[in-house]
């Protein structure tokens, strides 16, 4: 039976493969139907399961293909392609992600005409029932519309078109234009179960001239892009107890591509992509950045599409409702995980001297909805071996105060950077760059009453998601260069910071004691062999407690000064800045074999194979685990930096000399007061001889056959 099974299955693939067909577009004039030119609204119709569209249109190009008045047909079938890079000339990319995207597009899907296809209108048209609770507003326009089908692949392609406003009626519709959007079938009908996921765009471009590589623009100076470049939106049934979201669904790189670099996307859009659901993959993009991945584009800046006010848009990439095992960034499985990170590029929306109105820009905006089907939410994310307002290079800086991430949820789990498994750990790092320049993003420190603001921050930012309670969040091995307090913010000193520090206090709550302090510190006795502090202890469940160990990043910590905030303070120089880690360089486990000090929570580490140097500033992190260090993934909640300790000199006995019984002792590094400490014999215990050295040098009477002896600083 089981043969047989196999025999029937492998007998359907042959029949669909049998019949799939390419139809090839041989003309960019949509409204030429006339015998031997087949257009691409004729390709559309034309479609069965299994198709591909492919393109020849005569002459150089880029060929713009002008959206139809009422939008092309939506696409129903599964297994389809359309690719843009079957047209003559047209080529993908063979650079890295960290150099420049080289494409050459030749297909321009371009709604710049203001036609559109209203999608859930359209899917409404197919079906003889109606939408009770579509997620899509019937004045949701977009340039190619999937409704039910699934595994559909679009590649290849430049979308223009008209970025207006929610309400516009300049692009000849009453709604906003999407480059790409996919419609799952309402849940409970005939073919409720068909969700139009397990999507794939790749090699495209969004709101750029293919010829130059620079920004579309509108005859009024607005951009010509779509205001989202994908949107996904949820469909749930009338009682509201089921709902299908349009997942899985892949942006840039599929996993275990063959040709990662062919398949970088380059989005010039207020929003790159509204993804409703769950499963989502975002892997090797430009989020506004040119092609050329030195300059970024302030979308927060551009004006709308015949209007002089700036885009309004929440982030360049917004999920909502579930969000569930979505990966931003690397996957970290050894396979193109240098070729898997996403570039996004900066934006000055948080500058107070700026006109911009909107003031919830971030990379990333999540919003979680109750729903009968959600029972978690935010569970598995991971955003790792991205660069965040930073050019390819890894050193030309974007104007920048971008928030990362604007909210956890409660019920989340989170992590930005490297598991530190083993595997591709250097390349899942987050190069995070913020605040920059600091004189335009903080025109006036602490002149301003800010408002509470979110986890893993750009700044002190208004109309943020609070913190929420609860969620589990890893920040290891990233590169952070002057942004706020990371990975929380607690400190705020205007009004709001007993309800930050609450907050703060609650989120490390499930993981560590919140008896003591729950930011690790670092001995100023510290030195370039032993880096020696203290740091809360885990609670039951999260046993596993390791220390990672970074170079202070001097930008964040010399900003964050001047804000002044009684938070920070030390009593002696009133204010602390912001401590994070610039550059990662180790691990040491708590009470491991490098750890000279037993007590749970309080560490002596053996970091002489770091090859610090004396006068480095270092801060710590301290992770809280359920698994055992080296695990992929593994349950992992991170704590704020430590305030930096400069690292002292070890101390190290130059010489010993005898005359007599006398002997003398002298070394040098480490600081005073030191102990003088010997035992007898070499298997006995260290006792103290001499305390409160003052100078570094000092004698003892030998007694006995043998005596050993160690000095030891502060």
């Amino acid at each position: 039976m089981k043969k047989l099974t196999r025999l029937l299955t492998s007998a359907l693939l042959l029949a669909v493969s049998a019949s799939a067909k390419i139809i090839t577009v041989n003309t960019a004039n949509n409204a030429d139907f006339s015998p031997g030119q087949t257009n691409l609204t004729t390709a559309i119709h034309a479609l069965a399961d299994g198709d591909t569209i492919n393109f020849n249109i005569p002459g150089a190009g880029p060929h713009y293909l002008l959206t139809p008045v009422d939008g092309y047909p939506l696409i129903t079938n599964s297994s389809v392609t359309l690719d843009g890079y079957s047209q003559p000339g047209a080529v993908a990319n063979s650079n890295p992600i960290h150099a420049a995207n080289n494409a050459q597009i030749k297909i321009v899907l371009s709604s710049t005409n203001g036609h559109g296809m209203a999608i859930a209108k359209a899917a409404q048209a197919l079906v003889p029932y109606t939408f009770r609770h579509p997620g899509f507003n019937g004045n949701d326009n977009t340039i190619l519309g999937f409704f039910r089908g699934t595994n559909n692949w679009v590649k290849g392609f430049v979308f223009q078109g008209v970025c207006g406003p929610q309400d516009s009626v300049y692009q000849g519709t009453t709604g906003p234009l999407m480059g790409i959007c996919f419609m799952a079938d309402e849940p409970g009908q005939p073919l409720g179960s068909y969700n139009a996921g397990n999507w794939h765009v790749s090699g495209c471009w969004f709101g750029l001239n293919p010829a130059t590589g620079q920004p579309a623009y509108m005859p009024d100076g607005s951009l010509a892009t779509p205001i989202h470049g994908i949107d996904t939106e949820r469909n749930r049934n009338e009682p509201v107890t089921a709902v299908n979201y349009e997942q899985p669904g892949t942006i840039g790189v599929a996993a275990g591509s063959l040709t990662p670099r062919a398949e970088f996307n380059v989005f010039l859009t207020p929003v790159a992509a509204v993804l409703t659901g769950l499963n989502w993959r975002i892997a090797g993009n430009f989020f506004n950045v040119l092609p050329d991945g030195m300059h970024n584009f302030d979308i927060a800046n551009m004006p709308r599409a015949g209007e002089i006010l700036p885009v309004n848009a929440d982030a360049m990439l917004i999920f909502a409702r579930q969000v569930d095992n979505t990966l931003v960034g690397t996957d970290g499985d050894g396979v193109n995980d240098d070729q898997e990170g996403n570039v996004f590029g900066g934006t000055s929306a948080y500058a107070y001297s700026s006109p911009v109105p909107n003031t919830g820009y971030s990379c990333m905006d999540a919003f979680y909805g109750p729903s009968p089907s959600n029972p978690t939410q935010g569970t598995n994310v991971v955003v790792a071996g991205n660069y965040f307002g930073v050019a390819v290079d890894g050193v030309t800086r974007f104007t920048n105060a971008c928030t990362v991430w604007s909210g956890f949820s409660g019920t989340g789990n989170y992590r930005f950077g490297s598991d530190l498994d083993g595997v591709s750990d250097a390349v899942e790092a987050n190069l995070m760059y913020n605040n920059y320049p600091f004189s335009t993003q903080f025109p006036d420190p602490g002149a301003t009453d800010y408002t509470p603001e979110a986890t893993l921050s750009g700044r002190d930012t208004p109309n943020l998601t609070p913190i929420n309670l609860g969620a589990r969040v890893s920040f290891r091995g990233n590169a952070t260069i002057g942004n706020d307090l990371l990975p929380y913010k607690y400190a705020n000193s205007f009004g709001s910071s007993g309800t930050l520090l609450t907050s703060f206090t609650n989120y490390a709550a499930p993981y560590m004691s919140t008896t003591g302090d729950i930011i690790p510190s670092v001995s100023a006795s510290s030195t370039s062999g032993d880096i020696i502090g203290t740091c809360a202890t885990p609670q039951a469940g999260y046993p596993n407690v390791a220390i990672d160990v970074y170079t202070l990043d001097p930008e964040g910590w010399a900003n964050g000064k001047l804000f002044l905030q009684t938070e920070l303070t030390d009593y002696a120089t009133y204010t602390n800045g912001f401590p994070q880690g610039k550059t990662y360089l180790g691990t040491f486990v708590d009470n491991g074999p490098l750890d000279r000090d037993p007590a749970v929570g309080s560490f002596n580490f053996n970091a002489a194979a770091l090859g610090l140097a004396a006068g480095t500033q270092v801060t710590v992190a301290a992770n809280y685990s359920a698994d055992p260090a080296g695990t992929h993934n593994g349950r992992v909640h991170t704590s704020n930096f430590s305030n930096p300790a400069t690292l002292r000199a070890p101390v190290q006995i130059g010489s010993v000399t005898r005359s007599g019984s006398t002997l003398t002792i002298s070394w040098t590094g480490g600081s005073g007061p030191y102990t003088l400490q010997k035992k007898s014999p070499i298997t006995g215990t260290w006792v103290d001889a001499q305390t409160g050295i003052v100078g570094t040098s000092t004698t003892d009477t030998i007694t006995g056959t043998e005596s050993y002896y160690r000095v030891v600083g502060h």
